[in-house]
């Protein structure tokens, strides 16, 4: 399934673009902006440039989508990064150093 984006502004020219659950698991269409306030002059969603770093050993990657959830911007296509957690595998022995 399609998360639709309707008349999609430019994603800079708004605030308050968060992550949105309802685009999970859904494909987003590269497309124009709206052609009312940009006259279709960019692709939306833009992609999102940051450096994304992890300090913990990597399980997975994925993309996000940010924006708002009414679909009136264009959003950001956001990498992400899923750490594994160490401590569903790690049993530490509370006794050791004990005296």
């Amino acid at each position: 399934p399609e998360f639709v984006l309707h008349y999609p502004g430019r994603p800079i020219d708004y605030t308050g673009n968060k992550i949105i659950p309802e685009a999970h698991g859904k494909w987003i269409r590269l497309q124009p902006s709206n052609f009312p306030e940009d006259a279709g002059q960019s692709t939306v969603p833009f992609f999102d440039a940051r450096e994304v770093v992890a300090k913990f050993p990597i399980r997975g990657i994925g993309m996000e989508y940010r924006g708002v959830s009414d679909g009136h911007t264009g959003g950001f296509l956001v990498p992400t990064l899923k750490t594994y957690r160490l401590s569903d595998d790690v049993k530490i022995d509370s006794s050791i150093g004990q005296y």
